[in-house]
């Protein structure tokens, strides 16, 4: 007597392959066979926009008249705009970076070299303290966030950083209408730049904020 089949055994002739998914569809319930869909875009995707970083740096002093001031700059090679102001002449000077190629240094304090620079120079060519505020801008894909700050120079040399809200409190109103870019200096009634005066040399001053290499050094 012949042995019978048992239930688990497969008749003659058929074999099971390991992989199993060939006879079936798949996720998207694709039948076995069937052409897939390409999902992913076969155009490479836009580049992020750079991060763009705007400081607009205000320079309050006690020179009177915005002319006189002008010329200190001038004499001293420094190229900024002037304003007058009832408290005394205000120097400006706007500054566009790349955060990428910005230092560090100057990302956590939040005041370009420029601008200290600014601030320290003119507290020698005025004889006297000066207060730099800084307002950096960040523009990144369409928002915008920022700060202020506050520096007081003396001799060149950094004095202390007050409160930027102390100090505007103090200052004029067109200092901080300056600041957050309400107005723009050339705007502003007796604005002059101290690149229109003749400088020391007698042959123009050389601009004091040159554009930026990517080696990090001026270009003139």
């Amino acid at each position: 007597m012949t042995a019978g089949r048992g239930d688990d055994e497969l008749p003659d002739g058929i074999v099971v392959p390991d992989d199993l998914s060939s006879l079936f569809g798949d996720d998207s319930g694709r039948a076995a066979g069937e052409p897939g869909e390409q999902t992913g875009s076969s155009e490479p995707a836009e580049p992020a926009e750079p991060a763009v970083i705007h400081t607009t740096a205000v320079v309050l002093t006690s020179v009177r008249q915005a002319k006189v001031l002008a010329s200190l700059l001038s004499l001293a090679g420094i190229e900024a705009a002037v304003v007058p102001s009832p408290r005394g002449a205000i120097a400006v000077r706007y500054v566009e970076q790349l955060e990428s190629e910005t230092d560090p240094g100057e990302l956590l304090s939040g005041i370009p070299r420029e601008a200290e620079a600014l601030g320290a120079a003119l507290s020698v060519a005025a004889r006297s303290e000066v207060v730099l505020l800084a307002a950096r801008v960040e523009e990144v894909g369409g928002e915008i966030s920022g700060q202020v700050k506050a520096r007081r120079y003396r001799g060149g040399q950094i004095a202390e950083e007050p409160p930027p809200g102390l100090v505007l409190a103090q200052a004029d109103a067109v200092a901080e209408r300056l600041l957050i870019g309400l107005v723009q200096a050339p705007q502003v009634e007796g604005y002059i730049s101290s690149s229109d005066l003749p400088s020391a040399g007698g042959g123009g001053g050389r601009s004091f904020f040159g554009r930026r290499r990517r080696d990090g050094g001026e270009s003139e």
